[in-house]
Formats: C-alpha cells, structure tokens, sequence
C-alpha cells in the first residue's frame, strides 16, 4: 500500500484523521434516560465543493447523551459546517431504496427539534444522514440515503488509478441530485469514495480547484451496489488508520 505524501502535504488539514477513538459525550444526569448504547461516526467539511476525509467516532450510551451530540451537531452547521454521520455498524444494504423510515428522506426546517427528531428516526432506519444550514434563511437543509459499507463476500480490494472528481448520484427516492467526490479511471470507469459506508458529498457541482482532476493510486475495498434507478455503481471504501492518515 502506497502513501500520497503530495495530498498529505497539501490537503493536511482535510486528509488527516482526528482520533477515532471513541469519544464519550456529555451525560445529562438529572434525566431519566433509555440505554441505546451505539457509535456514531461522523465528519465535518469546512469547504465548500472539498469533502471532508476527517472523521471521529462518538460512542453515546443514552437518550440524553444522543440529544447533546445532535445538538452538536446542529451548533457546527449553525457555525457554516457540513456534517455528515452514521451508525458505525449499520445495517446492511444492496439497494439505496431499501430503509425501515416511512418519513421523507430530505428535511428543510428551522427548527431544530424537528430536525434533530428526523436525524434520529434517519439514523434509526440505517441510513448515512448529511446536515448543511442556510444562515440566510436561518434554515437546515438534511439529505439521508443508505450506508454503503463493502458487504462480506462481495468486496474486493483493488488498487485504483485516475483521477478525484465530483460525479452526481441518484441515491435519494426525491429527484435531488447528489454530488459526491470520487475517482474516474483512465477508462472512464467511477469508484465514489465512501468511509465508514459514507459518501462524500459536495455542496457544488463543480470541484474545488484543489482536488479538480488530480491524480491519485488508491487501494481499499470495491463494492458494487444499485442506486434508486436500478443502475449498478461501484465504491472504494478508504482505508482508514486510527488516528492517523488515510492510507492510499
């Protein structure tokens, strides 16, 4: 396995990987809580059209402890972050238009309770739950598709070559185009990056001059999967090290 000492030294601030060890959050002790011990694995992206690579693990053990991590979560989108998470063990999928949530999978609100309600019932369902806010507005905007984690049995380690994009995807039952960052091949063939199972989304069409067709080698997990028109695509789940480098 190589290393890509060129993104490392330009992207620094991007590809390198906070801690993932398990970061317990603040427990609320005067409130009678449910036991819902589970890992939540989120990233935040400061750049607009650059995908975050970074990433940490919350371990929440309670009702209140999940309500302050969303609550977080909902206080860097107000501060002009993009937050994405998911289970880091979610159930797995073939389908992006399998889920157990009858309510929709795209959210515009200004309230942060029924944002942070639709966040849990996303998260509950097994899907990848991306958090943007609109200062102008004074609105959230969330999208909630599946989690593409490599299936035991059917993914392949391969080593890639070509160059990072950013390629739409219909991975949402409403029309909304997603963007995602990803790697075209000398034969025009597209591995979207996933980490943990989630995409990397871009909040523009076009990529950022940083990353606009550069060239990279990357190793890790291929799977094929079928998105919501019935077409098969294919991702490369990074290789993640704890609390270090994405390893390419």
């Amino acid at each position: 396995m190589k290393t890509f000492p060129r993104i490392i030294a330009t992207l620094a601030a991007i590809l390198c990987f906070a801690s993932c060890e398990k970061t317990p959050v603040v427990e609320n002790p005067g409130q009678e809580e449910e036991i819902l011990s589970h890992d939540i694995f989120y990233s935040v992206s400061q750049i607009a059209g650059l995908p975050s690579f970074s990433g940490t693990t919350a371990h929440v053990s309670n009702e209140a402890e999940w309500d302050a991590l969303l609550d977080k979560f909902c206080d860097m989108t107000r501060d002009g972050d993009q937050v994405t998470f998911c289970n880091a063990n979610p159930t797995r999928t073939k389908k992006a238009k399998e889920g157990s949530s009858s309510s929709p999978n795209t959210i515009t609100t200004i309230s942060r309770e029924e944002l942070k309600a639709w966040m849990k019932e996303m998260e509950k369902a097994g899907r990848t739950v991306n958090v943007t806010f609109d200062e102008g507005t004074g609105t959230w905007h969330g999208i909630a598709y599946a989690c593409f984690n490599p299936q035991a049995g059917d993914a392949q380690e391969m080593t890639c070559h070509g160059a990072l994009v950013i390629t739409p995807i219909s991975i949402m039952e409403d029309p909304e185009t997603v963007y995602v960052l990803a790697l075209r091949s000398s034969n025009d063939e597209i591995f979207i990056f996933t980490v943990h199972g989630m995409m990397m989304i871009s909040e523009v069409a076009e990529p950022s001059t940083l990353i606009d067709g550069y060239e990279v080698s990357i190793t890790g997990m291929v799977s094929t999967f079928v998105d919501m028109n019935g077409d098969t695509f294919s991702t490369l789940e990074l290789d993640v090290n704890e609390g270090d480098v994405i390893s390419f």
